[in-house]
């Protein structure tokens, strides 16, 4: 059964140890570009590719890591992992320092068709409907809603439900995670994160969020791409000790050891970390970021000498939708499901998997749980120590035993002692009982 962490506090970023992106041995690939040619080469090799990103030309270099359902994926030095790449957006590749790599004008598969995971020939998930018209030249694309407390309703478990399902359709899925929720705690988060990081070997982790508060910014930060829809937010990683914010020196540090690292995981600036965390810290708290109006380019300032002023003294870090897009945290803007499937160059929407399902019949346990705490709780207090009332403590607390057993989570959110707790308790009125009887 999971440890939890019980009592008041939202989410600081735990330490973790450095997960290194390891590309597959010499694989060979074949990538389709913009223009239809196309360029075959193998992992391992180091090469230059020019893309067009949002109307703009952008190079990158680096390790070439793997190639799947038409996302190719760099490292740079020290294996550290690049922003992937979509393959219809590749203007040329250059194979660096001699090798094999070559292209051709031939024509090629339809979009998809070479990637490990070829949806056309694997089966539909039962959420399309067998009846209905399915058009596989859409990629295939895995929806888990993820709202409520962190540690309550958000959980891991439908994350790596999920994944296992996008596993059955092969490396190089997309998977969409829409975040809703104002925080939690500590180390359900840290389950969250590490679950993500496992995943994003083999898929392609979205956040597509509407309030990303806290231990949920963290687990938006964590992903490989960030969307928003319009109203969206996310920000204000500031950690509480039962109300009241842990001390300066306490953020600044665990900022350092846990979001800066989180950050360059990602391929986003560490700068952002302290600011995430205080607006407390002097100088250190400080943000903003000058945009090249050519290449679109980012730099971010630790002061206020940017062009877009972020965050000052007495503020902690956070970004509407307009904000994260414009200065790079976020990819774009999606309000519905078929633009945030053109977003992501999936060709459109075509859900598949049991995401939506999952989370639902969570919360339907969930509610059920904290609703019949709440009951109990209420009929304990009616409760006194004759041999008929112990009886029914029992009963309630054997009741509990079995919810932790069932939904540990709402019964960590509905704080009532743990399953060890129970047991003992139990013993202790049952041994109770047992003298009233004899007597």
């Amino acid at each position: 059964m999971k440890r939890f962490i019980l009592g008041l506090g939202i989410v600081v970023v735990l330490a973790s140890s450095p997960i290194t992106f390891a590309a597959d041995e010499a694989k060979p690939i074949r990538v389709e570009m913009q223009d239809g040619s196309v360029w075959r080469g193998q992992t391992g090799a180091e090469v230059k590719v020019s893309f067009e990103q949002r109307g703009r030309r952008r190079v990158v270099e680096g390790t070439l890591a793997r190639y799947a359902d038409g996302w190719l994926e760099l490292t740079g030095p020290g294996g550290k992992r690049l922003a992937p790449v979509f393959a219809a957006d590749i203007i040329h590749i250059e194979q660096l320092g001699g090798g094999t790599g070559s292209s051709s004008s031939a024509p090629a598969k339809a979009p998809g068709g070479d990637s490990e995971a070829d949806a056309s020939d694997s089966p539909s998930s039962a959420s399309e409907g067998d009846d209905k018209e399915v058009d596989l030249s859409i990629r295939p694309t895995f929806l888990l809603p993820l709202t409520g407390m962190v540690g309550g309703d958000f959980r891991p478990e439908e994350i790596e439900y999920v994944a296992a399902q996008a596993d059955e359709l092969g490396p190089g899925q997309t998977i969409v995670l829409e975040i809703n929720s104002g925080g939690g705690y500590v180390a359900e988060w840290q389950m969250i994160r590490d679950a993500i990081y496992e995943i994003q070997k083999r898929h392609r982790m979205v956040a597509w969020v509407l309030d990303g508060t806290s231990a949920a910014a963290s687990t938006s930060l964590c992903c490989d791409v960030i969307v928003m829809k319009s109203r969206g937010h996310f920000g204000s990683i500031t950690t509480l000790m039962g109300g009241p914010s842990a001390p300066i020196a306490y953020q600044v540090q665990s900022a350092r050891e846990n979001m800066q690292p989180m950050l360059r995981k990602a391929g986003r600036s560490p700068k952002l970390g302290i600011p995430f965390k205080t607006g407390e810290a002097g100088q250190l708290s400080l943000l903003s970021y000058t945009k090249d109006p050519e290449t679109g380019d980012v730099t971010w300032y630790q002061s206020l000498d940017g062009e877009e002023i972020m965050n000052r003294n007495g503020q902690v870090l956070g970004f509407t939708a307009p904000e994260a897009v414009h200065s790079g945290m976020a990819i774009g803007i999606a309000d519905t499901k078929e633009e945030l499937g053109l977003l992501l160059n999936q060709g459109g929407w075509r859900e598949v998997g049991t995401g939506t399902k999952l989370h639902e019949d969570w919360l339907e346990v969930a509610t059920r749980c904290k609703k019949a705490i709440a009951a109990d709780n209420k009929e304990r207090g009616k409760l006194g120590g004759s041999a008929r009332d112990l009886r029914k403590q029992i009963k309630i607390l054997k009741s509990w035993v079995r919810w932790w057993d069932r939904a540990a989570n709402a019964c960590m959110e509905a704080r009532i002692p743990t399953k060890k707790q129970l047991e003992e308790m139990i013993v202790l009125l049952e041994e109770a009982l047992d003298a009233i009887q004899r007597g």
